[in-house]
């Protein structure tokens, strides 16, 4: 059958073929309904082989999924796992799956928080009392707990440093044999336009303050000026110094030098990394979950007679032997004891269901109604997101890609609400933004300002980025606390335009314009600043400057000379920026929030709350009127809305799936119709790549 007349079938029968893939996905939505949580000791099965996501979706959809919590497969649902898990006597061990993905995307605060949730789960686990089976007695042996990390590569032959940093917290580091650590150190490139610019007659008009803020170089450079040369530098030096500690920490090197060392002959292939005990051995994930499964007492799968698994994989083994026959073993207990897998979202979704009281780290939990309260003694504390660019208002773009946007109207009105709810204590505001309006910036710094005023102490906890406006926020707050590879600071403005009057005179493009005031167009790429309008310009520039400086000064207690040393639109590392006073504290949200409930009088076991996610109806009107409610909020438009829904009934892997489905069948009902289809289909929290033209061929 051709490829047309397939096309031609599909199209007569859409409904069948929607009524197919319907039932499939109804069918598995119920199954996955029907999970239970089995007795007895357990595993967690910790999937780490896709980008998390920040912020869990806007909309209420605990109606269609059956759960009171969201699916959504989030970074803080991997702390929040790991921090229940230490705390949970059930909990034998963790296994964490990697892929080759840029996990980190170049940030590494939020893997380091992520890490040092494995570090605290191991540490758990050398204490008797807390790990001891349900119902087992105390007997003072310890008991240990198991964490392992499998790969089947760490980089296909390229960096992978943020997915291998979090690896290296486990306690065993496990790669198929084609695989590849690629622990490769750091750097970075940048492209510079002037010359294009030039050559088209395009003019880039910047106004900096000052010469760290590099933002616009691009366009005025044709290479890094010596100050972005020396400010990147220094943060990547400062980045992969706390990479290389951590690592020499983990794998049990003298210090960072000798990582720093082996950096520079990565990536090395799975042999190679087992020598120089980057990895603690070479087995394939398959063969790690059945020995997970049997307790750690069984050979691999290729046993020797086993006909149909080809031949038997050689075991490898070194100087030191370390081989897959024995790297595992040391986990397994006299009593020969066997444990049950749990996924790590089947897990969460339970222990946040029987245990929300205990969750650290629940930013999901709906908040009492102010309204009826009967008891208004301070008792919570508000978890508030600031994440992605400052702006306004909410751009309500469509489709696939779009950003996140932290809106001041949707934060104002948050926190307005909190100052009104006598039931929250104190704030955690975690902000992950690289800045953005200046006027949106500080109309949520002063509405932060408002919270403290109103009794009610405000932490700031950074994620990867809190630049910028970003910083102009944290900065109001009592507390700063940072990762130590969190990127921070840039106190600094820019303002710039591209003109094409040049470009368009060339073609014989001519513009007229009727002004009836000097600077209405000012900002017109259709032409080029006046010399008056560019010295107005550069002085706005600069007294946003020193309002940015004068708020920092003092909400960090420092004169407006110290803020100027540091400021000068710089950015620094979480680690710098507590050097030089620009934040308190280095560690993750469970350190911010430890701190607000002691700076609010809360007690330890105070409930952790986010915003009331909106209903489906609420989310649609949003939509349709072009608004947002949530809090921070998501761009996506129809996607938004589109893939809460798909990710409550089916979950992650069954959304993906039916994207891709719905890409494929538009893109064939495209060649129906004559028409091209789109190639590149973005679903999902990763990319999709689909050659349309070669699947209908």
């Amino acid at each position: 059958m051709t490829s047309s007349m397939i096309l031609s079938k599909v199209k007569q029968r859409p409904f069948l073929v929607g009524g197919v893939a319907a039932a499939s996905l109804l069918y598995m939505s119920n199954r996955r309904r029907r999970t239970r949580f089995p007795e007895g000791e357990i595993w967690l099965d910790m999937d780490l082989s896709r980008p998390l996501s920040k912020t869990p979706p806007g909309v209420d959809l605990s109606f269609v999924s059956g759960e009171p919590q969201p699916l959504y497969f989030r970074q803080v649902d991997v702390v929040d796992a790991l921090e229940m898990a230490a705390k949970d006597n059930r909990v034998r061990g963790v296994l964490g799956r990697f892929s080759y993905r840029s996990w980190g995307g170049g940030y590494l605060a939020c893997v380091q928080e992520v890490r040092d949730a494995v570090t605290r789960f191991r540490e758990a686990g050398s204490d008797a009392s807390a790990t001891a089976g349900e119902g087992a007695e105390a007997d003072g042996q310890q008991r240990k707990r198991f964490t392992i990390a499998v790969a089947d590569t760490f980089g296909e032959g390229g960096p992978a440093v943020g997915e291998y940093f979090l690896a290296s917290a486990f306690e065993k580091v496990l790669v198929q044999k084609t695989g590849y650590v690629g622990l490769t150190g750091s750097g970075g490139q940048k492209l510079f336009f002037r010359g294009f610019l030039d050559k088209y007659g395009i003019k880039p008009e910047v106004f900096a303050r000052e010469e760290y803020k590099s933002a616009a170089e691009s366009l005025v450079r044709k290479a890094y000026s010596p100050h972005e040369r020396e400010a990147m530098t220094s943060l990547l030096t400062s980045m992969l110094d706390d990479v290389a500690d951590g690592v020499a920490a983990s794998r049990g090197f003298k210090d960072r030098k000798d990582v720093y060392a082996i950096m520079h002959d990565c990536p090395l292939p799975a042999t190679l990394a087992l020598s120089a005990n980057l990895i603690d051995g070479i087995m394939y994930e398959h063969d790690v979950e059945s020995m997970v499964k049997a307790g750690f007492k069984a050979k691999t799968a290729d046993a020797e007679n086993d006909a149909t698994a080809g031949e038997k994989i050689e075991v490898l083994k070194t100087s030191v032997d370390k081989s897959e026959d024995n790297v595992l073993s040391t986990f397994a207990d006299s009593e020969g004891s066997k444990y049950t897998r749990v996924s790590m979202r089947d897990y969460i979704q339970k222990m946040r269901k029987n245990r929300a009281s205990e969750s650290v780290l629940d930013a999901n939990m709906l908040l009492d109604s102010v309204k009826g309260a009967k008891n208004t003694a301070p008792k919570k504390v508000a978890l508030v997101n600031a994440n992605g660019a400052i702006t306004r208002f909410a751009d309500p773009g469509l489709g696939p890609g779009s950003a996140e946007q932290a809106t001041s109207s949707a934060l104002c009105k948050r926190l307005q609400e909190i100052v009104d709810d006598p039931s929250i204590g104190a704030v955690v505001l975690r902000v992950d933004s690289p800045g953005g309006s200046a006027v949106a910036s500080d109309s949520i710094a002063a509405a932060v300002r408002r919270v403290r005023l109103a009794g009610k102490p405000v932490v700031c906890s950074m994620g990867d980025l809190a630049a910028s406006g970003g910083y102009m926020i944290a900065a109001a707050c009592d507390t700063i606390v940072a990762q130590p590879t969190t990127i921070t600071g840039s106190i600094g403005v820019i303002a710039a335009k591209l003109s094409v009057q040049r470009l368009l005179k060339d073609w014989g493009i001519q513009v007229d314009s009727i002004e009836l005031s000097e600077n209405h167009l000012a900002f017109s790429p259709l032409q080029e600043f006046s010399p008056q309008q560019r010295s107005l310009m550069d002085k706005r520039v600069g007294e946003i400057y020193e309002d940015f400086v004068g708020g920092v000064a003092t909400g960090r207690n420092m004169s407006v000379d110290e803020v100027l040393k540091v400021a000068k639109g710089r950015v620094w590392t979480g680690r710098q920026a507590l050097d030089r006073g620009l934040v308190d504290e280095l560690g993750g949200l469970n350190i911010a929030i430890a701190i607000a409930k002691k700076a609010g009088g809360l007690p330890e076991d105070a409930l952790v709350v986010g915003a009331k996610r909106r209903s489906l109806a609420q989310a649609v009107k949003g939509l349709i009127s072009g608004g947002g409610g949530s809090v921070t909020e998501s761009t996506g438009g129809v996607r938004s809305v589109i893939f809460a829904l798909a990710d409550a009934i089916f979950g992650v892997d069954a959304m993906e799936a039916l994207f891709s489905t719905i890409s494929l069948l538009a893109s064939a009902n495209d060649l129906v119709e004559g028409r091209m289809p789109n190639t590149r289909v973005r679903a999902g929290q990763g990319d999709l790549e689909i050659d349309v033209e070669a699947l209908f061929k």
